[in-house]
């Protein structure tokens, strides 16, 4: 019996197209092969062998070009997005749908199977991110820092900051303003009139980000007295709120401080 083989990949889908790039390289027996995104320090597994992936740029764009040429847009969405996912087996999930994809005759309904365990997973994780997409597309909330920038703190569960970006690079296009995902310390930045990038945050100012503008903080306590005066005190539902708006992101919503 072979061994097993198990790539240990970065907490990226860069890093993870990267894994699925070499374990195709290597044409190691796809059943004897694993991908993880776990560091496997404690629990090395016996008559394994542990290979780890250096992200490869190159590599992952010629993996997504693959995807989205032969299963199409679609099924390539559902599979970045699960690469998204903070789930523990989302690499392993990804490398096996992609597989079953390639040998599938019907690739472009390859989401369709969900009696596969992996595909099956893979469709759950990229509901799952989608869904955190779409609260947060709400649930943002920009602050004008002295710098004039517009910034937003968010702290989401899955890693969605690049799928939030473009609503926002789409009506802010005149604006200078940044999303920080607090969790992962990665921020999506956008110049006026530019394309938006993204950055690790070990690169700003914290400092900056807690520097309002004087009429941000008029308009913050304009905005906290709007919602005061609305508000009814005999029909607060404090149960129905949070089923509609998660605790976890009023934190950065300036209407609950």
């Amino acid at each position: 019996m072979m061994n097993k083989r198990i790539y240990l990949c970065e907490d990226s889908v860069e890093s993870i197209f990267t894994g699925v790039y070499n374990a195709w390289e290597d044409r190691y027996p796809k059943e004897f092969v694993e991908l993880s995104v776990n560091s496997y320090e404690s629990n090395y597994e016996l008559f394994s062998e542990y290979i780890n992936v250096v992200t490869d740029f190159d590599k992952a764009n010629r993996v997504a070009k693959t995807l989205e040429l032969k299963f199409g847009n679609e099924v390539y969405t559902s599979i970045y997005q699960a690469a998204l996912s903070n789930a523990k087996d989302k690499a392993q999930a990804v490398f096996k749908t992609i597989n079953i994809g390639l040998k599938s005759k019907r690739p472009r309904q390859l989401m369709e199977n969900l009696q596969d365990k992996h595909i099956c997973r893979v469709f759950e994780l990229s509901r799952a991110v989608f869904n955190e997409r779409s609260h947060l597309l709400g649930f943002v909330r920009f602050k004008e820092l002295n710098s004039q920038v517009l910034c937003s703190v968010i702290e989401p569960k899955n890693n969605v900051v690049m799928l939030i970006a473009p609503h926002f690079a789409d009506r802010l296009p005149g604006e200078k303003w940044m999303i920080y995902d607090k969790g992962r310390n990665i921020a999506v930045i956008h110049e006026k009139g530019e394309q938006w990038g993204v950055i690790k945050s070990e690169k700003l100012n914290f400092e900056m980000l807690k520097q309002m503008s004087d009429s941000e903080k008029l308009f913050e306590a304009w905005w906290k007295g709007f919602c005061e005066s609305i508000s009814i005190k005999e029909r607060k539902n404090i149960k129905l709120q949070k089923q509609n708006l998660p605790l976890r992101f009023q934190e950065n919503m300036v209407e609950f401080h």
